[in-house]
């Protein structure tokens, strides 16, 4: 099982490197590549969180496993995926979806789920390296 579990963190140092330069291409207003990394990431991140992430906690809180560092990071990744839910559909339910003020109310919540994010992956590396390594 242990080799899954290198394949999904795999996946998940991708993944950031996808969501750090799409958070690159957004500050430099390249918009085209910003959104293509974004939401391919959110994708990533949902089909992640469907396959492995929804069954590991079940798994994990059934065997009486679940860990400060694993519930820290359930709650901060619940808090990232909450807010990545809010900007996806404020962005795709927008006709005009770059109109300033909409940016202007969004960018702080884009600044801050890239920081809860970073922040859930790290607990995430951090359970994984006490638990497997």
């Amino acid at each position: 099982m242990a080799g899954m579990e290198a394949v999904y963190m795999g996946v998940q140092i991708v993944l950031l490197v996808g969501l750090i330069f799409g958070s690159i291409y957004g500050r430099r207003l390249q918009m085209y590549w910003h959104h293509r990394l974004i939401y391919t990431v959110m994708l990533g991140e949902l089909i992640v969180f469907l396959l492995w992430m929804g069954p590991g906690v079940l798994y994990y809180s059934g065997q009486g496993l679940i860990t400060t560092i694993l519930a820290l990071h359930i709650t901060v990744g619940s808090l990232s995926a909450i807010s990545t839910a809010v900007l996806a559909y404020t962005f795709l339910k927008r006709r005009n979806r770059y109109d300033l003020p909409t940016l202007r109310w969004t960018r702080p919540l884009m600044i801050f789920t890239l920081f809860v994010w970073i922040l859930a992956f790290t607990l995430g590396t951090i359970f994984y390296v006490q638990t497997y390594l």
